[in-house]
């Protein structure tokens, strides 16, 4: 099993980014901090940071790579340095992901995950209350209904009624006696409230994991089997977040807010409108992300215990071993 190493988030915007003594060097207004190379897996950048092409070929020697984000959490790129991976998976991706009744089938299964996965949430986060019972069995019955659609529009639209469903009762498993910590309902752009801020951001942090994950196995990140091919678009790693989302981030987010370790007072508005996170908070929810991500759970799929963090790149290798015909089918995460 792939040992889980740490993610380096640098979200101090204007700092400088360079080598020192074999270790990755972050300097700011305030001093310097040094990271040693060989725990690193990637460095997160939020903001403008300044590289340089010696510490890009350091990191890119070391397999550290290198993402980069605005302030908000919006997705820039990845720098990788050399390219990884077989040739020859790469190949029986396109291959078989071109097939509709493989891409059918597998963004079946991965949404079938996601629903139930999202069902396991609100039944472990609200006790005795009708309207979420109500919802429960109506997005089952969604759920159920997976079997009997033939395209992937069909598919997408079962998806999306059952995420409308979930997030109408999304506030019933927040503790928050404060208007400004309730969810009300799913906005991205603009943001409208701090929850969807935090949620938001939490989804971004998935993201950059996943697709650390499907790099590490060789897939291409850009083809997918249920988000639409574009330019630059990661549709794989898309996919691939729809299973993860409840149980990883969802939970992630109703524990950082029942628990009071991020409140009102934590988040702030930019020039446009949208309400971000203040630099305290993200501080605070990259290091409990990290601490979460080390925590050890059952996976049934290897039948042992393994840290959270490493979850993604089991899937990642479940879908490189289905296109080496090393197993029959894609087996999706199901939080138990």
């Amino acid at each position: 099993m792939k040992k889980l190493k740490n993610v380096l988030y640098v979200t101090s915007p204007g700092c400088t980014l360079s080598v020192k003594n074999r270790s990755i060097c972050v300097t700011t207004d305030e001093g310097s901090q040094t990271v040693p190379v060989h725990n690193l897996e990637s460095v997160v950048c939020f903001g403008d940071m300044k590289v340089s092409t010696p510490f890009m070929q350091f990191c890119s020697n070391n397999g550290v790579k290198l993402v980069f984000l605005s302030c908000y959490g919006r997705y820039y790129g990845t720098f990788n340095g050399l390219q990884t991976g077989s040739v020859f998976l790469r190949r029986e991706q396109y291959k078989r992901f071109d097939d509709p009744d493989i891409r059918m089938s597998i963004a079946g299964d991965i949404i079938s995950a996601k629903i139930r996965n999202s069902v396991r949430v609100l039944m472990k986060n609200t006790h005795s209350n009708n309207r979420v019972k109500t919802v429960i069995e109506e997005m089952m019955e969604l759920h159920d209904r997976i079997k009997f659609v033939s395209d992937i529009d069909a598919l997408r639209g079962i998806e999306g009624a059952a995420a409308e469903k979930y997030f109408s009762v999304f506030d019933e498993m927040i503790d928050a006696d404060d208007d400004c910590m309730k969810f009300v309902r799913r906005s991205r752009r603009p943001v409208e409230n701090n929850v969807n801020a935090l949620l938001s951001y939490c989804y971004t942090l998935l993201k950059t994991d996943i697709t650390a994950a499907a790099e590490s196995v060789g897939l291409d990140i850009q083809v997918g089997v249920m988000h639409a091919l574009d330019y630059g678009k990661p549709s794989l790693v898309l996919d691939m977040m729809e299973e993860f989302r409840a149980p990883l981030c969802d939970r992630f987010v109703l524990s950082l807010i029942n628990r009071k370790q991020v409140t009102k007072d934590d988040f702030t508005k930019d020039d446009d409108g949208n309400i971000i996170l203040s630099d305290k908070c993200r501080r605070t929810v990259i290091s409990e992300w990290q601490t979460r991500k080390k925590t050890e759970v059952y996976v049934e799929e290897v039948n042992e215990k393994i840290e959270i963090g490493l979850i993604p790149f089991v899937q990642a290798m479940m879908i490189s071993e289905y296109l080496r015909n090393e197993r029959e089918s894609y087996r999706p995460y199901i939080w138990r």
